[in-house]
């Protein structure tokens, strides 16, 4: 039977800073893993080099971990895409692009691209992205950047299901992304607060409903978005009464917050609180990616490479004072390794 601090090391995903196993920063980190205090990491543009080097550093980390490991990604197509030719792999078109062409071309794209993945022992990708364009408008982050398939529901649900097929097999773990729905919003919640309660149409939830009925779906992540309608209280990756909405769907899987270190999160919210309040609203996994570039309109913020070590540390705190009941812990943990064993 695992420890306590052994499950909840599983349920965080932490970025790290560095390229080589030769570096004092990546070697801190690998000891970290070795301690069961990541089930995961992130890599970014800053993370890689070429594909040599990535294959070796996902090797090494992989190597360090006790238990399976994962090696995720943001690997979408067009402007989110942390592998491209810029460093030695392919670049890959964008999600709106994908979806003027015919199926077959999708997943011709999509099969190169979860076979890039897997060549490199990239074992997770934070995609495909389901938010739905609202007719007329397009979210600075989400539908500007042509990342939406679609206005229309069924076609997100019929591109999005194309990727996660050829993530599937090719043995890539999928992530939709982002549960209730990014589209709609504003602004942008790396820099801060979004409220969508004005804009947000229920038409959203179909990729997410739609997907999770297939039983295609290995995880989703969540949006910090705020709606006084869902929650009048918290945004999405806090708030159980939104959360809720997707186990109700049907959906049992693994539900991971978006990073925790993005300024919608941080200017509103202590770490710890955020953090003991995503476990209690469901989430099973937690990113916290110390990426400057995620934490944009907070002042000062700075990597921290210790944070496996006190997100663990704080968890245990909560469980052990009865604030998280260790059945939620146990609950993500039994998510989290059924899903590891599913990669095998």
């Amino acid at each position: 039977m695992a420890e306590l601090f052994e499950k909840i090391g599983q349920m965080l995903i932490v970025g790290f800073q560095g390229k080589s196993s030769k570096e004092a920063s990546v070697k801190d980190f690998a000891k970290q893993v070795e301690q069961g205090l990541a089930g995961g990491t992130i890599l970014f543009n800053y993370n890689v080099e070429s594909p040599e080097q990535v294959k070796a550093l996902a090797q090494f980390f992989k190597k360090s971990a006790k238990l399976p490991f994962f090696i995720s990604i943001d690997q979408e197509g067009g402007r989110v895409q942390r592998l491209n030719a810029g460093n030695g792999f392919t670049t890959y078109p964008s999600a709106q692009s994908i979806a003027g062409m015919t199926e077959s071309d999708a997943a011709d794209w999509y099969h190169k691209l979860a076979s890039e993945l897997h060549t490199h022992d990239i074992n997770f990708d934070f995609a495909p992205c389901v938010d739905v364009n609202p007719p007329g408008y397009k979210c600075p982050v989400i539908g500007d950047l042509q990342r939406s398939y679609s206005s229309d529901p069924g076609k997100v649900v019929k591109y999005a299901g194309t990727m996660i097929d050829a993530l599937k097999n090719n043995k890539v773990v999928n992530c939709i992304k982002h549960f209730p729905g990014h589209g709609s919003a504003q602004g942008d919640s790396h820099e801060g607060y979004v409220d969508v309660t004005e804009n947000w149409d229920e038409k959203e939830l179909i990729p997410f409903y739609e997907l999770a009925k297939q039983g295609k779906i290995d995880s989703v992540m969540t949006a910090h978005i705020y709606n006084k309608n869902l929650d009048p209280e918290h945004p999405a990756t806090l708030s159980k009464k939104t959360l809720d909405k997707l186990r109700h769907a049907g959906f049992d899987g693994v539900i991971i917050t978006d990073d925790l270190h993005m300024g919608a999160i941080q200017q509103h919210y202590k770490y710890d609180e955020a953090l003991i309040n995503s476990v209690l609203a469901g989430c099973d996994m937690v990113i916290v990616s110390n990426n400057k570039a995620a934490a944009m309109g907070v002042d000062g913020f700075e990597p921290d490479p210790n944070i496996g070590e006190k997100s663990v540390n704080i968890l245990v705190k909560a469980v052990k004072k009865g604030i998280v009941p260790e059945t939620r812990i146990d609950e993500a943990y039994d998510r989290i390794m059924n899903l590891k064993k599913s990669m095998a």
